[in-house]
């Protein structure tokens, strides 16, 4: 014995609002971009250039102490001891400042972290960017670094310090600043469609003061 089977119902589909299938896109695009965040993300530490002092003067004492730390007594001692954990201390403070400043772009923002024991955190929103300056100078330029600098409007600026390869950087923010600014629009756009249009308002009929008659008196028939 067979049972015959019966096509199932389609489920019923809600209905959507105009727009629907922007907003959809949107969401779409948005959720790409936010799965694809941490992957495209970059970080970045400045040139170590302010290190380079440091470490000189750190192997100057490494062989300077030995040498005359023999030849010397009393209070000479006790100078090269000072000198020696000053270097020390200035080398880790250097080290430390450089470790506690880092860069990272992201699909929306660009944020600068500053600070060791006390961190300061700046940011800027991509698509509020209206322009990306590189300043290079001679120094810079033979360890392959630069400055950005990054406005917003007339008011707000961050400036990146140091960067590796500071024309990529550049070249990069830019990128993802149009597209940043791209995708605010498509959202704009998207809740203007979106919204419910009202009725137009039906204008005034006819006249705002009614016209008289002309009157017997005013006008008399011969």
């Amino acid at each position: 014995m067979t049972f015959g089977t019966q096509p199932a119902e389609e489920p019923r589909s809600r209905p959507q609002l105009d727009g629907g299938d922007e907003v959809a896109s949107a969401r779409a695009s948005h959720g790409e971009a936010a799965g694809g965040r941490d992957r495209r993300e970059i970080r970045l530490r400045a040139r170590a250039t302010r290190l380079i002092l440091p470490v000189l003067l750190l192997w100057a004492a490494a062989w300077a102490v030995p040498q005359y730390w023999g030849a010397t007594a009393g209070a000479m001692r006790w100078v090269l001891a000072v000198v020696a954990v000053a270097i020390v201390l200035l080398l880790l403070c250097a080290w430390m400042s450089w470790r506690g400043r880092a860069c990272r772009l992201t699909d929306e923002t660009v944020a600068m972290t500053e600070g060791v024991l006390r961190r300061r955190l700046r940011q800027m929103p991509l698509d509020t960017i209206s322009s990306v300056e590189m300043h290079q100078s001679l120094s810079q330029r033979f360890w392959g670094s630069g400055d950005i600098r990054l406005l917003a409007g007339d008011q707000f600026s961050l400036v990146l310090r140091s960067m590796p390869d500071p024309t990529s950087l550049r070249e990069a923010i830019l990128e993802r600043s149009a597209q940043a600014r791209a995708r605010r629009n498509r959202y704009q756009l998207a809740a203007i469609t979106t919204q419910p249009m009202q009725p137009p308002t039906p204008p005034d009929v006819g006249p705002r003061f009614a016209i008289a008659p002309p009157s017997a008196e005013r006008f008399p028939q011969p």
